[in-house]
């Protein structure tokens, strides 16, 4: 606990001396606050169920202070600016909430079902921060950048579901987590064929880096479909690295000026 309170304090001076070149920088960052709240949800679950518990507890500490870093940064660069302040304030009160439970070292199953809930609480209001300064950016890169930044989201949203359904809860709506999944995977698979479909944007490199990354999520797909044979650890290591091409390729549209 320590250590992470050291690594917290250290993130938040790094932040104070932060700033984004554009919006779309911003669009990107605040993006990646969705995706950090279904990341380390699936952290949790994937503690709980005793499943690789080193390497989890390491990722969630990194991915809170990622988080909390992340939050700071936002509130500085936009002090000035009411109504997403007003926005990123209910991160702030969902953030303190979440963190209650995730950082309470009681990793159980019975508090699975509310990590799930306050995670997806985390989501919406981190995705209204993202709406509100795609708003103002009022550009086409802007919209590619929260497109494509929440594929990173969807990715981990992905895991975190595949993980509950797993853990066969009596207090996890099976049914309704199975839905969840599922719409979650066809909107992942419609918005990277969009991102794809983007000719006179996309450059070489992007381009390249979004056909790697459909070809490993045709893969993924593939391992989703085997009647959920695959381990969680496998569904969450594949989708991590998945995770991190759509964040290499958000962060090359972020870049794009014109």
């Amino acid at each position: 606990m320590k250590k992470l309170i050291i690594i917290l304090c250290l993130s938040f001076i790094q932040a104070s001396f932060s700033q984004y070149k554009n919006l779309n920088q911003a669009i990107n960052d605040a993006g990646k606050q969705r995706m950090l709240s279904q990341k380390m949800a699936k952290s949790y679950l994937m503690i709980a169920s005793d499943l690789q518990i080193d390497k989890y507890q390491a990722e969630l500490d990194q991915d809170m202070a990622m988080f909390a870093e992340s939050l700071q940064k936002l509130t500085t660069y936009f002090k000035d600016n009411e109504a997403i302040q007003k926005e990123i304030n209910k991160i702030d009160r969902f953030w303190l909430q979440f963190r209650e439970i995730a950082s309470s070292q009681m990793y159980d199953k019975g508090r699975c079902n509310s990590i799930i809930r306050r995670a997806n609480l985390l989501l919406r209001a981190t995705q209204d921060v993202v709406s509100s300064i795609a708003k103002k950016e009022k550009t086409k890169i802007g919209d590619i950048v929260n497109k494509s930044g929440s594929l990173r989201m969807l990715s981990q949203k992905l895991t975190m579901y595949y993980i509950a359904s797993h853990l066969k809860l009596n207090s996890i709506n099976i049914t309704k987590i199975t839905e969840d999944f599922d719409k979650t995977s066809i909107l992942l698979d419609q918005r990277l064929t969009s991102l794809r479909s983007l000719k006179e944007i996309n450059t070489e490199e992007i381009n390249s880096k979004l056909k790697r990354a459909a070809a490993d999520w045709s893969f993924i797909k593939r391992k989703l479909s085997m009647n959920n044979s695959s381990s969680p650890a496998t569904i969450a290591v594949t989708l991590n690295n998945f995770m991190l091409q759509m964040d290499k390729i958000t962060s090359l549209y972020s870049k794009i000026t014109s």
